[in-house]
């Protein structure tokens, strides 16, 4: 029997029966599930969980249910109607509106990649570290990407060569997707999950309660929200989705396996592995009693607190496991959907070969080939340890596109002449509607706030002017050497300013050394108290940092790793935990010169200095 009967005599049957039946075709819903958990939901859940905890926990159950919303209705229109939604984009709606969508889609992709590299990379080196073994280098590093290129080749290669092909491509991403869920659910359980908190997070009754508190929305949280939601749904994924389901020949047969497909291999493994991901965080490193934490973005940072539950090696491997897994999976999908994407984007220069024709110079390349390998230059995120700056820049980008092409699809459901018979009517037609809609007003929302933060970013750039300290001949800064008398007295303004800014400076001094601050502000918004305010601020943040790290405050997390570090594994804060991986990196690229467990030999320096009357040396 082929699969099209099958699946005809599997309608009839109760729904228990073929959502158990269906189970053995599943696989475009994985890929949807890969590429969202590493296009920025993992990265959004450990900020989320740094700052509010558990408080957050509904933001990616609402993100998942809009996004499984639109994916359904596009996978609808593609079963139904077998037509290649690029081309009904050109055709029925406008050719504006196809190339806008393409092309958005495909430099995204692009972008999105470099972060993948580079998460794939610091899930490797954490790995190995379990083993035992050091690549956190410049030669590890471009090793590791290196592998994973040539790895996620062959993936990809399998992926044409047939059904066979196909279905290893789709356990492979299967495999990776729920190591994943593992990972973050070992991770999670670990920590001690904490029910009551878990069930208020998960309905939102605790947030609800900070922003009564507070008069509304925290400002603070706006980003990582929004980020959370953004990252449920792409503009790639919307293009990758139904290319894959009609690769596959899925026809009007298999629109309610597109369904269960989506809820088993996208909203289940995404909600299960967000959710624990976003515990483990509020476990570790996450803020006490209510209070706002400071949003991080390393999921590297909870690894020393999960090892006083986990022994060190299994932490490593959880927490490596789970880095590599998203990354790597990503990557396999992220070059899938670049080629769907560039062949149909740029189909007006591909001959009947399959042969992408440059013009004017007439080379020609293999179309799938070229466009599938396009991504791969995101292979330098591997050096770039923390490569925020293009998922940002690809997610700023994409974002106002992906309502427009939201909206082209619910065009596109109502067409009767697109559509047929399966046009939605009564009740189906007012779900759908509803439904996307509603992800238009959620993903204009987000593309508001995204383009308004940069853009408010900039601005404040452009107009902030640029402070260079005056440098003596020696070197040093001028300000260093100024009196004492001039702190918290504010300075006339630069004759570079003119009057139209306030400026004020201050000293003040911090872990042995002297800071000086110079503010400055439009005179028509800031005043010398308004600056000083900033100031103080300032003072306030330096003086905790001061208190978490130096080894001059006997109760810091820093003293702690000293005094009991030795015996068994101390927890740290973030900074802490930044500061000694930042040492950590530099003794390696200094070839060990530079090196933070130098204190003992340095206090010992100093007990022979004040014993003695002679200066002494060290040779």
């Amino acid at each position: 029997m082929d699969e099209k009967q099958y699946l005809n005599d599997l309608a009839q049957k109760p729904f228990a029966t073929r959502m158990f039946g269906y189970l053995k075709f599943a696989g475009p819903g994985y890929m949807q599930s890969a590429m969202t958990l590493g296009g920025g939901s993992i990265a959004a859940c450990v900020i989320m969980g740094s700052m509010l905890g558990y408080e957050l926990l509904w933001v990616q159950p609402l993100a998942i249910f809009f996004g499984v919303c639109v994916l359904g209705a596009v996978g609808k229109q593609a079963c139904v109607t077998g037509e290649q939604p690029y081309q009904a984009f050109w055709n029925r709606l406008h050719p504006g509106m196809a190339i806008a969508w393409g092309g958005a889609a495909l430099i995204a992709t692009v972008l999105w990649h470099i972060p993948q590299y580079g998460l794939t990379a610091n899930g490797a080196i954490v790995l190995a570290e379990g083993a035992g073994l050091n690549l956190d280098s410049t030669a590890g590093r471009w090793g590791i990407g290196v592998c994973c290129l040539a790895a996620a080749s062959f993936v990809l290669y399998l992926y044409s060569t047939g059904a066979k092909g196909l279905k290893i491509y789709e356990n492979m991403v299967k495999f990776l997707v729920w190591g994943i869920v593992l990972a973050f659910a070992v991770a999670a359980i670990s920590t001690d999950i904490q029910w009551g908190a878990l069930f208020r997070g998960i309905t939102g009754i605790d947030f609800f309660h900070r922003c009564m508190a507070e008069g509304g929305f925290p400002k603070e949280v706006i980003a990582p929200v929004v980020g959370g939601i953004a990252a449920a749904v792409g503009i790639n994924m919307v293009f990758l989705y139904p290319y894959s389901l009609l690769n596959k020949g899925w026809g009007k047969e298999h629109k309610e396996l597109a369904y269960f497909d989506l809820v088993s291999g996208m909203m289940l493994p995404f909600l299960i592995a967000t959710g624990f991901m976003t515990i483990a965080v509020a476990n570790t490193i996450g803020p006490q009693d209510g209070s706002l934490g400071t949003g991080v973005r390393d999921m590297r940072e909870i690894i020393p607190v999960l090892t006083q539950t986990l022994p060190n090696w299994l932490a490593l491997i959880v927490i490596g496991f789970g880095m590599f897994a998203v990354g790597f999976s990503t990557i396999i999908t992220h070059m899938l959907a670049s080629r769907f994407i560039g062949c149909e984007l740029f189909a007006k220069w591909i001959d009947a070969d399959g042969k992408l024709v440059f013009p004017i110079i007439g080379l020609k390349v293999n179309s799938k080939l070229f466009f599938s390998f396009l991504p791969a230059v995101g292979i330098v995120g591997v050096k770039i340890e923390f490569p925020f700056l293009a998922a940002v820049t690809a997610s700023v980008l994409a974002a106002p596109l992906m309502p427009v092409a939201v909206i082209g699809f619910i065009i596109l459901m109502n067409m009767k002449s697109y559509m047929g018979d399966d046009t939605p009517t009564g009740l189906k037609r007012l779900f759908w509607n509803t439904a996307l809609i509603l992800s238009v007003v959620v993903l204009s929302f987000g593309a508001y706030n995204a383009l308004k933060g940069k853009y408010e970013g900039w601005k404040a750039q452009q107009a902030a002017p640029a402070v260079e300290a005056p440098v003596q001949e020696d070197g040093g800064e001028a300000a260093a050497n100024d009196d004492k008398q001039a702190m918290n007295t504010p300075m006339e303004p630069d004759a570079h300013f003119g009057d139209e800014y306030t400026s004020y400076t201050t000293i003040e001094s911090f872990m042995g050394s002297d800071f000086t601050f110079r503010l400055y502000g439009d005179s028509a918004r800031w005043g010398t108290e308004e600056l000083r305010a900033v100031a103080e601020t300032t003072f306030t943040q330096l003086n905790a940092l001061e208190n978490r790290i130096s080894t001059w405050v006997p109760d810091s997390y820093a003293s702690k790793v000293n005094s009991e570090g030795a015996s068994h594994p101390v927890a740290v804060d973030p900074d802490t935990f930044a500061m000694l991986q930042t040492t950590k990196r530099i003794h390696a690229e200094t070839d060990g010169v530079f090196d933070v467990t130098v204190g003992p030999l340095v206090q010992l320096w100093r007990d022979v200095k004040k014993n003695s009357n002679s200066q002494p040396t060290l040779s």
